[in-house]
């Protein structure tokens, strides 16, 4: 079949029931400010970011404006709320793939792997395979972890 394409706040809009597989790729906490950087194929597909910058998930802007601490509860949260919401429309036996990166705030190392681990048990999903990588982060001369998860819907 086809793949669908939706455009949507993956916190609240899931896939349809009965998908198969969810690959996907999420924003890695602290380290980028996602939209900006979008901000020609937001031109080019003619939408208006109008309020999703305050929505933006684990953006670098947010732990700068409201600490550590407080930016990485929001993106726990944030985290655990899309998984569960897009794990609803998988179905049984359905694979879901995630790849994601720990951040970095300042000179400490945010773990994006075992919040996201937790997220999909707590949404049904066994995980059943991952591996991670080491990535030089060339810009602040230091180690940063890629992590791929596969889970598996019981």
């Amino acid at each position: 079949p086809a793949p669908r394409i939706r455009r949507g706040d993956a916190r609240r809009v899931g896939p349809p029931p009965g998908t198969r597989l969810i690959l996907t790729s999420p924003p890695y906490p602290g380290v980028y400010d996602y939209l900006p950087m979008q901000q020609l194929r937001l031109a080019w597909l003619g939408i208006e970011p109008g309020r999703d910058m305050a929505r933006e998930l684990g953006s670098r802007r947010q732990f700068r404006a409201e600490g550590r601490a407080r930016a990485l509860s929001r993106w726990r949260k944030d985290n655990a709320a899309w998984i569960g919401r897009q794990a609803e429309g998988l179905e049984r036996g359905g694979f879901f793939a995630i790849v994601v990166g720990d951040g970095l705030v300042g000179d400490r190392l945010v773990d994006a792997l075992q919040p996201t681990v937790q997220a999909l048990e707590d949404a049904g999903v066994e995980v059943v395979a991952r591996a991670s990588a080491d990535r030089p982060d060339h810009a602040r001369n230091t180690i940063r972890i890629e992590h791929l998860v596969l889970g598996r819907k019981g």
